[in-house]
């Protein structure tokens, strides 16, 4: 399988490497924070960096999720482009400015909780549609 490095953010396979849903929705609310006080600059780079690599955890199971689907299909190309937005979006480079930093930090953690998303859903074990329902319409039996 070919690896894509784009200036920074490797979308190679990483299939040794736990992905920790926790970590990265922790770091994804630690974001959502920043707003609330004083634009710490420093807390930003470190929080940049943190979401670069829960990008790269959560990006490889992604693109092969893309993969297959049919090419033709709008559904393929609407998800390859955001999947190609989200690696442009990670290789940019943290801005000096505090305000600048927050907006591509916040903008960073909104790809990365849509990355988990996807990451989460497809790894969930849910009962068929059917199975779902008939279990909604049996009434509770009280003894």
């Amino acid at each position: 399988m070919n690896s894509r490095t784009d200036r920074g953010v490797t979308t190679k396979p990483t299939p040794d490497l736990p992905i920790d849903t926790d970590t990265i929705s922790d770091t994804i609310r630690e974001v959502q924070a920043l707003g609330s006080g004083p634009l710490d600059l420093e807390a930003m780079t470190a929080l940049h960096e943190m979401l670069r690599g829960h990008v790269a955890l959560l990006l490889p199971p992604a693109r092969s999720d893309a993969d297959s689907l049919w090419r033709g299909d709008t559904a393929w190309y609407q998800r390859a482009a955001r999947l190609d937005g989200i690696i442009r979006e990670a290789e940019q480079p943290l801005s000096h400015e505090p305000f600048a930093a927050l907006v591509h930090v916040q903008l960073l953690a909104r790809d990365c909780g849509w990355l988990l998303e996807r990451h989460v859903g497809a790894n969930t074990i849910t009962r068929p549609c059917w199975q779902q329902q008939a279990q909604a319409s049996t009434p509770e039996r009280k003894n």
